[in-house]
């Protein structure tokens, strides 16, 4: 076991050490630096440099000052053993006496540079302008006023609904839990009307009775937040998306802006 003593460059604070196997790689010796708690910087990237100036080591002292890494040797071999980059144990073996390392002389063998994150900036303005409304009508003839006959059987609707419910509030993904309703029809026949009143039949009448249903459910479902989206009568098209999924949701941002 080889005691190597580890500065970053740039940090405040003393050098810390870190034990590792004479036949372990650079690859190696940066992961044990991580794991040291001492080090400050568990899931960084990291360059390491051999902490010495012709042959001889720099010290504690020297390493606080050390902002300028371009004349030390960067071990950037990451399966290179450290017994053959300068780290054995022969090569960190010291003659300095406690008194000298007590006063800040103790030889520091490794320099850690770590390599900043980049942070993604979000502007401000992109946060603000994405907001829920309430979506047009799909129905836009003198029908969509009309009082509204419906024909749904609320039971089977309550029932699936639930078992989907249950589904994702155990973790379920399976499609077979995931009911998809389909309104299918030829044209003038209310599809679009029926599609305008679902979200108003889920929130408001299936679930009156107040001892049917999950509350946590039933309060979800008033929460909601309803999307209509169409591709039809010239409306916009899906474009150059070849996965529908990926259309739907670009509809869905489109319909969040705030214009």
């Amino acid at each position: 076991m080889v005691k190597l003593f580890c500065a970053v460059v740039g940090a405040a604070g003393s050098a810390f050490s870190v034990g590792v196997d004479e036949s372990d790689t650079v690859d190696d010796l940066k992961k044990a630096i991580r794991a040291e708690p001492e080090f400050g910087y568990p899931n960084s990237k990291m360059n390491l440099f051999l902490a010495k100036r012709g042959d001889a080591w720099l010290t504690e002292n020297e390493v606080k000052g050390v902002s300028d890494t371009s004349s030390l040797t960067h071990l950037d071999v990451a399966r290179a053993e450290i017994s053959v980059v300068g780290l054995s144990e022969k090569d960190v073996r010291h003659q300095v006496d406690k008194h000298q390392v007590a006063a800040g002389n103790g030889p520091v063998n490794v320099m850690v540079v770590v390599v900043p994150t980049e942070e993604v900036v979000v502007p401000a303005l992109s946060q603000q302008s994405f907001f829920w409304k309430e979506p047009k009508s799909l129905v836009a003839t003198t029908g969509a006023n009309w009082d509204f006959q419906n024909s749904l059987d609320l039971g089977k609707l309550a029932s699936a609904i639930g078992r989907h419910y249950q589904a994702w509030r155990d973790g379920k993904t399976d499609k077979r839990c995931h009911p998809l309703f389909v309104c299918l029809d030829g044209p003038g026949t209310g599809k679009s009307r029926l599609l305008d009143e679902f979200p108003n039949v889920l929130q408001q009448q299936i679930f009156r009775d107040e001892t049917q249903g999950d509350p946590a459910m039933k309060q979800l479902l008033r929460q909601a937040y309803t999307f209509k989206i169409t591709f039809e009568n010239g409306t916009t098209k899906p474009g150059n998306f070849t996965d529908p999924g990926q259309a739907i949701g670009t509809r869905m941002l489109y319909q969040l802006q705030d214009s």
